[in-house]
């Protein structure tokens, strides 16, 4: 099924573009830009009344009853990991110590995932032992590799028989513009310490330059087409709230991806994320290296965001807990200066959500969207997830896993610590791998009510759309709504009495108030929504037409 208007933005954002959604997304842009200094009342501006609304942050509502907002983790696919190190390339050389460069290894490190919908081909790209590789699938589940013809990129014994199409390099997320001016500028990305690359075909690739400043190597970016302009969100080190320096969040934004701004440092650990940090510890103490009970720090390593519909911004976050020093020369001194760097840890992605890209929200408790696997699996011990697409109604998160921790032996020598284990040894499968978790469209959180109704009041809104249609869960239960006027009174032909009920499951139920779903002669009225739940989950309502 074709992405609906609502989920363009977020569903291509690491896509391919379509020209007619371009354009559709350009004229609503100038259309819409014109509204944003909506009348206002002596209560401050109005909201504008149009498109998808999530609950992820509940910045539209003005109070609720009986209502619980829940966060939800992505469930993992039966088949995972589904790209594994199965050729050459990929795997360690027979006979040889497990060392860096020297294991079976695929990750994400060295791309990501998007559709493109003119091929109609999921398209994913990813680091292995060799290089940097490509696969396809027509259905984003099995994987095909080609042999790309390349010769002379990556190293031995990758070749033209391989995937392989270039040396290994860091990179976090490839975006593509089919409709680029310039066609060998399609394919665009940033590699570690901001340099960009471009290419016609996602697979030669060309730099231009060093487009911004910063000593990142982790340079997550995206594009952001409904609002003609690019995203990346450079790691950075500030002083977070106990002193420490910590690995923290950056944004900078490009019309061009050769002009950017400057940085502005967006999200930055606290205390609930040392907490998440002493408490994956404890889970996984036998998986790590060098544990230290004094070391329990969060860090943002990277975040991967999105945008997702009309007003949302979703971010993937690899929240790194460091939880001990690699013995590397010094590392006492770091140790006792708390510094960042060669510290050890464990990894999960974590979900972020903001508006602006300046106000980030997240889960209260820090709940993974994709958590750590078994400890002796491929997925237990690291992870990392810049690639969502959106497909045939569902949201996928294209992630890889590890079962070693960041700074483990098995990359950089033995450890001096006996608390280490010889996991490898043990390891049933592969050590490293590339799996799917998928969650319901607009699935990263609900409004839900029990048996006791509960019901949910929207701040005043200026209506700009003629429907009202609602994502929402209720096989034993129901979903109704009222529209009031911005003092709260029910206008008449919309009271609740009037509102026929949902019952069910859908993605896209059109509200209809005794038989009548149009609200065409409510146009530009500023008005309020109360939804009522019993037994049920709303994900989001969309305002359209």
């Amino acid at each position: 099924m074709p992405l609906s208007r609502r989920h363009f933005i977020q569903g291509v954002g690491a896509g391919t573009l379509v020209a007619s959604q371009v354009a559709e997304d350009k004229s609503s842009l100038a259309a819409t830009e014109e509204k944003k200094h909506a009348a206002k009342t002596s209560d401050g501006p109005i909201r504008r009344g149009f498109g998808l609304h999530l609950f992820v942050d509940q910045e539209d509502v003005e109070r609720s009853e009986d209502i619980t907002f829940t966060y939800h983790s992505a469930e993992k696919h039966e088949g995972n990991p589904l790209i594994v190190a199965d050729t050459p390339w990929e795997r360690a050389p027979k006979g040889k110590p497990k060392r860096a460069g020297e294991f079976d290894l695929v990750h994400l490190w060295g791309g990501g995932a998007l559709y493109d919908d003119q091929e109609r081909l999921f398209k994913i790209w990813y680091g292995c032992r060799c290089g940097l590789a490509y696969a396809t699938s027509s259905d984003g589940l099995n994987w095909e590799k080609p042999a790309l013809g390349f010769h002379g990129v990556g190293k031995p014994p990758a070749g033209p028989q391989s995937n392989v199409f270039r040396e290994f390099v860091e990179i976090t997320g490839i975006h593509c513009n089919r409709f680029e001016a310039d066609p060998a500028r399609r394919y665009k990305t940033l590699t570690g310490y901001g340099k960009a690359l471009v290419s016609p075909d996602g697979l030669r690739w060309s730099p231009i330059g060093k487009v911004f400043g910063g000593r990142s190597e982790v340079n997550p970016t995206t594009a952001d087409p409904g609002r003609n302009r690019y995203l990346a969100f450079p790691k950075v080190l500030p002083e977070c709230y106990d002193g420490t320096r910590r690995r923290s969040v950056a944004l900078t934004t490009s019309p061009d991806f050769v002009n950017w701004d400057s940085l502005q440092t967006v999200l930055i650990p606290d205390r609930l994320d040392d907490e998440r940090a002493a408490r994956l510890k404890e889970e996984r103490y036998r998986l790590l290296a060098y544990p230290d009970v004094d070391v329990n720090r969060g860090h943002f390593y990277g975040m991967f965001g999105h945008p997702y519909g009309d007003h949302h911004y979703v971010g993937l976050a690899l929240m790194f807990y460091a939880t001990g020093y690699q013995r590397h020369p010094g590392w006492e001194e770091s140790r006792k200066n708390k510094e960042p760097g060669g510290d050890d840890g464990l990894g999960e992605i974590q979900i972020a959500f903001s508006r602006d890209l300046k106000r980030w929200n997240r889960p209260p408790d820090r709940q993974p969207v994709i958590g750590l696997g078994d400890q002796l699996s491929w997925e237990g011990g690291w992870l990392v997830a810049p690639a969502m697409v959106v497909h045939k109604d569902e949201i996928r998160i294209y992630y890889a896993g590890g079962i070693w921790s960041h700074s483990d032996p098995v990359q950089y020598g033995d450890a001096k610590d006996e608390n280490w284990s010889t996991l490898v040894s043990k390891l049933k499968g592969p050590g490293w791998g590339i799996g799917m978790a998928t969650l319901r469209l607009d699935g990263f959180a609900s409004a839900d009510a029990g048996q006791q109704e509960g019901s949910m009041l929207t701040k005043p809104m200026e209506l700009e759309g003629v429907s009202i249609t609602i994502n929402a869960k209720a096989p034993n239960g129901q979903v109704r709504a009222e529209l009031l006027d911005e003092h709260g009174r029910a206008l008449p032909g919309f009271s609740l009495a009037d509102c026929q009920l949902f019952t069910g499951d859908s993605l896209r139920r059109r509200l209809s108030w005794n038989g009548r779903d149009s609200l065409g002669q409510l146009l530009g009225r500023k008005i309020r929504l109360r939804f009522h739940l019993r037994n049920a989950s709303l994900y989001s309502y969309t305002i359209g037409g």
